[in-house]
């Protein structure tokens, strides 16, 4: 999986979090309001190294937030090796589920605008959006992913050159994870030096 494709050992998928932007449910208050201002259901999910959907979880309201043991790249100007193989490996894997998310909001017109459904109906249609994703992916490839559509590592500048769903993106799906900070928790950042270590071990 990840370790053969991406050079990540003990990965075994990918995780992350994007708001699905709803119409306001009745008499919720609050409930739904994200950070964003908009409201919105959450989808977890977890991606494998082939950017196929594995395990999803939808529904949670828009105004949960990370978790502490989210794993996040080390931070400040001087890198050991060991942490600049880590950084590397886990922006590779941040990559890898950010397309698998990024090419249904792209491709599915009901993600263009917020889903006007009830929560439970929402919920049947991200997951169906899931699975068709997944079948496209390996019953379709040429077709519904073609080359250039994911991102790409240049592999003489090492440059990433944007894929191309990132063109035909009307709205995309909004992160519920701060990329922008390294600051992790002690329960990450203790993941964070056994998953170094292996890397180091690996290189």
């Amino acid at each position: 999986g990840f370790k053969i494709r991406w050079n990540f050992p003990g990965c075994h998928g990918a995780i992350d979090g994007k708001h699905i932007v709803i119409s306001a449910p009745p008499n919720c208050g609050s409930e739904y309001f994200n950070y964003k201002g908009a409201n919105s259901v959450v989808l977890m999910a977890v991606v494998d190294h082939d950017y196929c959907f594995r395990c999803s979880n939808i529904g949670a309201n828009g105004r949960n937030a990370d978790k502490c043991y989210l794993l996040k790249p080390y931070g400040g100007p001087n890198f050991t090796t060991a942490q600049k193989i880590f950084n590397y490996r886990l922006s590779t894997a941040r990559r890898i589920v950010e397309n698998a998310f990024g090419i249904p909001a792209s491709r599915f017109r009901i993600f263009h605008t917020p889903i006007p459904t009830d929560v439970k109906t929402t919920d049947k249609i991200v997951r169906a959006a899931c699975a068709l994703h997944n079948w496209l992916r390996t019953e379709s490839s040429t077709t519904y992913f073609p080359s250039g559509c994911v991102d790409e590592e240049d592999i003489n500048s090492g440059v990433i050159v944007p894929g191309a769903w990132r063109r035909e993106l009307v709205q995309g799906l909004p992160s519920i994870t701060d990329h922008n900070t390294n600051y992790a928790g002690k329960t990450a950042r203790d993941l964070r030096e056994k998953c170094s270590a292996m890397a180091k071990q690996d290189d």
